[in-house]
């Protein structure tokens, strides 16, 4: 059984795993807005098919990126903290329950346990956050095409 020390300190440590996700993918969502805005051309200018699935593929390689520096935090955690003493299986368990794939091929140990799901949670919040502002982008990109389609619809 574990003492309450043990499991105060653990859970500072989720705590502030969590905290540094949410910073991180704060700062990265925060950049990927600002480059929108940046690419965006004025209204009215018509942007070809080809350059917006461009623009979206980059868009989505800046989320990405991001998912990973989270997921590499939370494996480095693991490794530096001496849960694992691979980093590969380190970062192998946290990639696989930050995106809630789950194998269960690689476990925590008994008194880490609960840190799992604390990052399954953060992973799943993430993604939904980065669905959010993706959905957004290709919303506000398919505004003027939509317009067009109705105009030429009317005329």
């Amino acid at each position: 059984m574990m003492e309450w020390q043990t499991i105060l300190g653990h859970f500072a440590v989720q705590l502030a795993l969590v905290a540094l996700t949410v910073l991180i993918h704060a700062a990265a969502m925060i950049l990927v807005l600002r480059h929108f805005v940046r690419s965006v051309p004025p209204e009215g200018v018509h942007v070809p098919f080809l350059r917006s699935v461009v623009f979206l593929f980059h868009i989505v390689c800046l989320i990405l990126a991001a998912h990973l520096v989270e997921m590499v935090v939370w494996g480095l955690a693991f490794h530096l903290i001496g849960i694992f003493p691979s980093s590969f299986t380190a970062y192998y368990f946290a990639i696989e329950t930050y995106t809630t794939l789950g194998y269960g091929d690689v476990l925590l140990p008994r008194d880490w346990r609960l840190t799992s799901g604390w990052l399954a949670t953060t992973g799943l919040l993430m993604f939904g956050w980065s669905t959010a502002v993706f959905a957004t982008i290709i919303d506000r990109l398919n505004e003027s095409r939509i317009q067009r389609v109705v105009e030429r619809l009317q005329a």
